[in-house]
């Protein structure tokens, strides 16, 4: 429910002559009770009478369901002076599915239960397909998680752009069970990444993930803007540990991009994994202020000229596709990240760095624990 999409329609031309400027209108009843709560028209500027040309298929504005549960579809053709109009119409019903709510697992030992995902990726598929009506918790069950591919440049986990319904009030946390919970390091989450970046936030006009709506609606930016409130924490125990599977000059188990705020990871211990060689490149990007512009030098300039760290927040002015923002996309304002009391251990390094910090600045890029990645 509360999650947009567009309308399409098609009509065939069963008579003998081209037709032009017809009108169809679409409708949309909630069930039950039949209750009207959509109604546009669209023109279908020609339709020819010969195969295939007589076939038209339409887009009409985008619907917004506000609640779960049955609606009827009806598809009119209103072309003026048909002689034949009992074949004008044709209905169906479709189903909205209620949004999430409430605690849900993540992993093997509730296979089966139907608040239960086997994998993280299908948590965050569901997540964006479905949205949220209340507050979120996936409780990790199991041992060890795997995310992500390094066949492919993208992060393990993409959690950028519009949640349905997720804010302050409807959070999302990603945390141990209570079993887990009482053992430091007991779930391992293996992040695999061909791009450097393990888990990605922020704004993005990228999203990898197909069921964001973001990634039906690109055109329009509001939903490239993520909502915040996205908590990974480890609990009192620390019992979830993250580690990085690249082999990029780059890396970075959390990366928190533009538009990024009311993020939250504590509790977690982050590391390099145990398979990749540590990368020891460290170059932070500058900022540079030419012909009255900020200039922002990318994360990766080169193979020496780049850097890595447990946790990256950089939020900027957004750049868009082509680097001059023609989306439109909004300028956010990176505010009220907090990391608090993880461990960051990459490899090289003795002893943990433990970090508690919390980032309110418009271009912020922290590094935390830049050595041996």
């Amino acid at each position: 429910a509360k999650r947009p999409f567009t309308p399409r329609g098609r009509i065939i031309n069963g008579g003998m002559q081209d037709l032009s400027n017809i009108p169809v209108r679409m409708q949309i009843f909630q069930l039950p009770g039949r209750v009207p709560v959509y109604n546009q028209v669209v023109i279908v500027p020609d339709v020819g009478a010969d195969a295939p040309l007589n076939i038209s298929s339409f887009d009409f504005p985008a619907f917004v369901p506000q609640a779960a549960g049955q609606y009827e579809v009806c598809l009119t053709t209103e072309y003026p002076g048909d002689p034949i109009n009992t074949n004008n119409q044709v209905c169906q019903f479709f189903n909205v599915q209620a949004n999430l709510s409430g605690v849900y697992t993540i992993g093997t030992l509730k296979s089966g239960d139907p608040r239960n995902y086997l994998t993280m990726q299908a948590a965050a598929d569901d997540l964006y397909r479905k949205g949220v009506s209340g507050p979120v918790e996936f409780e990790l069950t199991d041992a060890a998680y795997s995310v992500g591919s390094t066949a492919v440049a993208l992060p393990a986990l993409d959690l950028t752009t519009k949640i349905i319904g997720v804010d302050a009030s409807n959070p999302v946390t990603f945390k141990p069970s209570l079993a887990r919970s009482i053992n430091k390091g007991s779930i391992v989450v293996t992040l695999n990444s061909g791009s450097g970046v393990g888990v990605l936030l922020g704004q993005n006009v990228f999203a990898s993930n197909p069921n964001a709506v973001q990634f039906e609606f690109q055109k329009d930016p509001q939903w490239a803007n993520t909502p915040g409130f996205i908590r990974f924490d480890g609990g009192e125990q620390k019992s979830l540990v993250f580690e990085l599977n690249a082999s990029t000059p780059f890396r970075a188990p959390f990366y928190l991009g533009d538009g990024s705020h009311d993020l939250t990871v504590k509790n977690c211990i982050i590391r390099n994994s145990p398979m990749t060689t540590p990368s020891y490149v460290s170059s932070l990007p500058s900022i540079n202020f030419v012909n009255s512009t900020f200039q922002y030098q990318a994360d990766v300039r080169s193979a020496s000229l780049t850097y890595s760290a447990g946790i990256v927040s950089r939020q900027k002015l957004p750049a868009g596709r082509d680097g001059n923002n023609s989306e439109r996309l909004d300028t956010v304002a990176g505010a009220n990240n907090a990391f608090v009391n993880n461990e960051i251990t990459p490899r090289g390094r003795r002893s943990p760095a433990t970090l508690s910090q919390t980032c309110a600045r418009p271009e912020f890029l922290s590094a935390m624990t830049t050595a041996a990645w």
